[in-house]
């Protein structure tokens, strides 16, 4: 009777845990991070470059013969800063359509300072250790960025350039 009640216990157990993390990569997700242009990779390149520029990003890496950019964007509030990363992958689909696949990651961090203390002997203050501050960064979180707003504005954004190269490209021609 303890046996089966044990057995019960840890398949009750084991049945309450959340799926793992590889059985969630392959749910069917909205399909929000991605969107196909009608342009060469390398039309599409220049306007996701711009595109990230226009909404203050700085580009921190470009692999254009592997078609992946980086961009990060720093929002600081006090001591907190607030850091998004965003990821783009271009693959040409054909010679005149280019799929953008887009990421972003949210981290946050908090600098700590602190503060070297002195001692006092009688009247005359004698340092203690080193003199300053000392200030460090500490990472609190990071998380992926799931707002289909935000995917949706950047990629307007990519649209937005695209349609002002070709309107350029026409105009030159």
């Amino acid at each position: 009777m303890r046996l089966a009640t044990a057995i019960l216990a840890v398949l009750l157990l084991a049945g309450c845990s959340g799926p793992s993390a590889y059985q969630r990569v392959f749910k069917k997700p909205e399909q929000h991070n991605s969107r196909t242009y009608p342009a060469s990779l390398d039309t599409c390149w220049l306007a996701v470059n711009r595109a990230a520029l226009s909404l203050n990003f700085g580009i921190d890496k470009e692999e254009k013969e592997k078609g992946l950019m980086e961009a990060t964007r720093h929002f600081q509030e006090g001591k907190k800063t607030t850091t998004l990363v965003l990821k783009a992958s271009l693959q040409p689909e054909s010679s005149t359509s280019t799929t953008v696949y887009a990421n972003a990651i949210e981290k946050r961090e908090r600098v700590y300072v602190r503060t070297h203390q002195r001692i006092s002997f009688f009247i005359i203050p004698v340092p203690w250790g080193d003199r300053g501050k000392e200030a460090s960064r500490v990472t609190e979180g990071e998380k992926t960025v799931e707002d289909k707003k935000f995917y949706e504005a950047f990629f307007e954004a990519v649209g937005r350039e695209l349609y002002e190269l070709e309107k350029a490209r026409v105009e030159g021609s």
